[in-house]
């Protein structure tokens, strides 16, 4: 829980209610790749489940310091059995194209489909073309994208590159 405490004191001691904690996956993993407790299993098996250990922490903590408040943290992250923990996943930084369009629909389903009710794309894609405001094929992509992201639980645009 100390991954909480330190949330606690900077986000929620001060009447933050939600968090974005983006990236639950460790990067630049210093175990990764190594052999632990006497070569008894390696470094790996933390990697995948680290996602839900770190939206546990922040469920089970905000859970005993406030009782009363509904956890949500929105993540890019997921590992079996973190529906339980009220944490929202979202597809990651993708492309805009129709092929990707195409996948966050799968992705959609198949994450649902899972038991994770909360789930969220980068409706547009996270890197857009540099004439998103002058092509037609992205402007006809975003709308698609747009009619999409009404049918999903949760509907945000979020990019970089162009003004998004």
């Amino acid at each position: 829980l100390d991954y909480y405490h330190c949330i606690k004191a900077t986000m929620f001691d001060i009447g933050v209610d939600a968090i974005w904690s983006d990236a639950t996956e460790p990067e630049n993993f210093p175990i990764y790749n190594q052999l632990l407790d006497n070569n008894k299993y390696s470094g790996n098996a933390l990697f995948s489940p680290y996602s839900l250990q770190a939206t546990q922490a922040i469920q089970q903590g905000l859970n005993a310091d406030f009782p009363h408040k509904r956890p949500f943290d929105l993540t890019r992250s997921s590992f079996a059995g973190q529906s339980k923990t009220g944490a929202a996943i979202w597809s990651g930084d993708t492309t805009s194209s129709w092929d990707t369009l195409r996948r966050q629909i799968t992705a959609s389903l198949s994450t649902q489909s899972a038991g994770n009710p909360y789930w969220s794309e980068d409706i547009g894609g996270f890197f857009r073309p540099s004439c998103s405001y002058t092509c037609w094929w992205f402007h006809q992509l975003l709308i698609r994208w747009f009619q999409f992201g009404a049918f999903t639980p949760i509907f945000r645009v979020h990019g970089t590159g162009a003004n998004t």
